[in-house]
């Protein structure tokens, strides 16, 4: 990953977000680094979050993806704010450096993913692909909140059981879906994950 000619330090960040956030491949890299904020003033000042916001140049799948993501410890373990602190001293805005394909973000990095999983021998069509990891943070999340919060953390519309309204995520205090999510474990080997992400700052 430290090869210039490959320029794919931004990649592993790519992979820990998508599994510890259940956020699309869009919205991580097209993620500033403005929107991960460590301490959301709207949840008890103690949640660090990761918003996923409209912005010029930027769209939303939906009304709904507009939502605040608590961030699992594990992220702030893996470096996240060292990282990011080193990326605003080089004066960038971005949270990734990663390259557009058509004109996307989210294309080229699909297209990175499918060939890393070929290349280590675990891609299956239409099975084990990038949005795996939504499938997968939603179903582990489920055991620990309220589906419906589930809903709102990952971006879908949440029906309210007495006449069909939705709630919006950003009207939500997002301390009590932070309390469900620490409670995910991957079983990682934190420490050397954390001196790879470092490699690529």
């Amino acid at each position: 990953m430290n090869d210039a000619r490959s320029n794919l330090a931004y990649f592993p960040w790519v992979v820990v977000l998508g599994a510890y956030t259940g956020a699309r491949i869009g919205e991580i890299v097209d993620a500033r680094l403005e929107d991960f904020r460590r301490l959301d003033p709207h949840s008890n000042g103690a949640v660090p979050v990761m918003v996923v916001e409209k912005y010029e140049g930027r769209s939303i799948k939906t009304e709904q993806a507009r939502r605040k993501i608590p961030l699992h410890p594990d992220v702030e373990a893996l470096g996240l704010w060292d990282y990011i602190a080193s990326r605003q001293n080089r004066g960038e805005t971005m949270l990734l450096d990663c390259p557009k394909k058509s004109g996307s973000r989210s294309k080229a990095a699909s297209q990175r993913f499918t060939k890393y999983t070929q290349r280590v021998g675990v891609h299956q069509e239409r099975i084990k692909v990038f949005h795996s990891f939504r499938h997968a943070f939603k179903t582990r999340l489920e055991g620990h909140i309220a589906k419906s919060d589930v809903d709102l953390v990952i971006g879908h519309k949440r029906e309210d059981t007495t006449g069909g309204v939705y709630t919006h995520p950003f009207e939500v205090p997002v301390h009590r879906h932070y309390e469900g999510i620490k409670q995910l474990n991957f079983g990682l080997d934190i420490p050397a994950l954390r001196e790879l992400l470092q490699s690529g700052k």
